[in-house]
């Protein structure tokens, strides 16, 4: 196959402003050295022709950052060819090892924002003669968005995914998992979780398997207060939550702060990072209250609903002045009503203790 030649012509308006571009018509792969080139026109193009704003084609340039890391560090291995293998590699790597400037693993739709504005790069240089009778954004794997919020994970998707974590931060990520499905707290919520208002059913030198480590703590930081200016909101947790956290803070040796020194960004990072790994993308933080709520429900029904709602944090009814301005204010009776009726899918799933730091009789 003939190396690419590329003569660029003098910008101009019209439909075939880069018809000097040519790529092979080769449909089983593409000597693809122009690739970066094209891209950038693409987007020049566009603004200069005021298709786009100038801060649309910089979202363009960060939606598109995963796809340039790819190429750059990998185009010489390739040989500068793409093939439909080469585009589903690609994908692999941005949900399994890509990192973005901040070090992190990209968000699921991250990586289809990415797949969108390539699809859409790879069709204008179709349309602009750029690579013959080859569409190349026909290569390009599907990559659909999501919505996390309204998946209802099962207790096999949530075993699965608690068995992910590994390393040094096994225990934090797994704990941060229970409470989120136990307690039904928004990552924000969970994120600035005080260990100062923690109450265990037992003490919290006692690690033993069977024994009742349930309880509650305030979030002093929540919807409707992110400054923790007001009295905050009780939640349960569950026996399972409560000795992983322990567990987790004996072995940090961290008696005060937030109970996972993560911020919200992280936790949802965290989440979805476990979450590819065990095959199940439309998971989030937000997707493990729904998994409480819907649980709580099913056990209970209509007669849980009240303490579920104070679980959740779902604001009293304006007409109900005696729960608005007694009831709610005696949190230490609050929860004491919520955990009569606290129920958590943790139940469901089985761990292996002998994987934890726990006292097993």
């Amino acid at each position: 196959m003939k190396p690419l030649a590329m003569q660029f012509p003098t910008p101009a308006k019209g439909p075939n402003v880069v018809s000097a571009i040519q790529f092979p018509t080769a449909r089983a792969s593409i000597d693809a050295r122009l690739l970066p080139d094209i891209i950038e026109l693409y987007l020049t193009t566009k603004r200069r022709d005021g298709v786009i704003a100038a801060r649309t084609e910089k979202a363009y340039r960060h939606h598109l950052a995963p796809w340039i890391a790819y190429w750059s560090e990998h185009a010489a291995a390739h040989d500068h060819m793409l093939a439909p293998a080469v585009f589903n590699a690609a994908l692999l790597w941005m949900q399994t090892t890509y990192r973005n400037r901040r070090k992190r693993s990209p968000q699921h739709n991250s990586i289809a924002h990415c797949w969108t504005v390539l699809r859409q790069a790879l069709t204008w240089a179709y349309q602009q003669n750029c690579t013959g009778n080859v569409n190349l954004a026909d290569w390009c794997p599907a990559v659909a968005y999501v919505d996390p919020n309204v998946h209802f994970p099962t207790a096999d998707e949530l075993a699965r995914i608690m068995a992910q974590p590994a390393g040094e931060h096994r225990l934090r990520d797994v704990a941060v998992i229970a409470f989120l499905v136990s307690t039904g707290a928004r990552r924000f919520e969970a994120a600035h979780a005080s260990i100062a208002t923690l109450t265990f059913a037992v003490p919290l030198t006692n690690v033993a398997v069977g024994d009742n480590h349930g309880g509650w703590l305030i979030l002093k930081k929540v919807k409707g207060d992110k400054e923790g200016k007001g009295i905050g909101r009780p939640v349960a947790f569950c026996p399972v939550a409560g000795l992983l956290l322990k567990v987790y803070l004996r072995s940090v040796g961290r008696m005060d702060g937030t109970l996972f020194d993560m911020s919200d960004n992280a936790i949802g990072q965290m989440i979805d990072r476990h979450a590819h790994a065990a095959g199940v993308p439309l998971v989030s933080p937000h997707g493990f209250r729904r998994m409480l709520a819907d649980y709580w429900d099913e056990v209970h029904g209509l007669s849980g609903r009240a303490a579920l709602k104070r679980q959740l944090g779902h604001s009293a009814a304006v007409s109900d002045v005696t729960e608005r301005h007694y009831i709610s204010k005696n949190q230490k009776r609050v929860a004491r009503e919520i955990l009569r009726w606290h129920v958590s899918p943790l139940a469901e799933i089985s761990l292996d203790w002998t994987l934890f730091p726990v006292h097993i009789p």
